[in-house]
């Protein structure tokens, strides 16, 4: 028999000592709300400033999606982008790993190539995603793929240079993690 107090009471109680502490830091409140036989809440409130960086949102309708298709995306990180593809196939999102710039180079030589997004990740071995699409846009013309939607996926923490973005046709940035 297990008699630790994990088992006998749910738990040391660390994990709540751990919030509260986190929370007040960040100047937050921590409060519980119990009612007896309906068990207890956890709250906590924290206040956050709005990012300086305005971005207007993508307006898609569904209809406007399909143009957009197929999807490649293009990133060295396998995990959490293997799940992004695993994510749009399930909702039947055509969709095709890249896993290196070189590969996405290679592909947009073949002749029957088609894509209507580029998903580039920022955060790659050799260069920047920023760094591939400037490439990637001289060595093919920017005409070429100029129907093309361009995002790029990037960590909340990584600052991106605004102009850089609007002069490439980057319509977006998707932060990380996205799930």
């Amino acid at each position: 028999t297990d008699v630790s107090t994990s088992r006998k009471y749910g738990g040391t109680g660390l994990g709540l000592s751990i919030s509260k502490k986190l929370i007040h830091l960040m100047e937050g409140n921590l409060w519980v709300e119990s009612e007896v036989d309906e068990g207890s809440s956890f709250c906590f409130d924290l206040e956050f400033e709005r990012s300086p960086v305005e971005r207007d949102p993508l307006d898609l309708s569904p209809s406007d999606i399909k143009t957009f298709l197929p999807i490649w995306i293009i990133s060295e990180n396998k995990e959490p982008d293997c799940s992004l593809s695993h994510y749009l196939k399930a909702i039947g999102f055509e969709n095709y790993e890249l896993k290196n710039c070189q590969q996405a180079l290679d592909e947009a030589t073949k002749p029957d190539c088609h894509t209507g997004t580029l998903l580039v990740d920022y955060d790659m071995k050799d260069k920047t995603g920023i760094q591939f699409i400037d490439e990637f846009q001289k060595k093919y013309g920017k005409d070429k793929f100029s129907n093309c939607l361009i995002l790029l996926l990037a960590a909340d923490n990584i600052q991106i240079n605004d102009e850089q973005v609007k002069e490439l046709g980057i319509k977006g940035i998707l932060r990380k993690p996205l799930f």
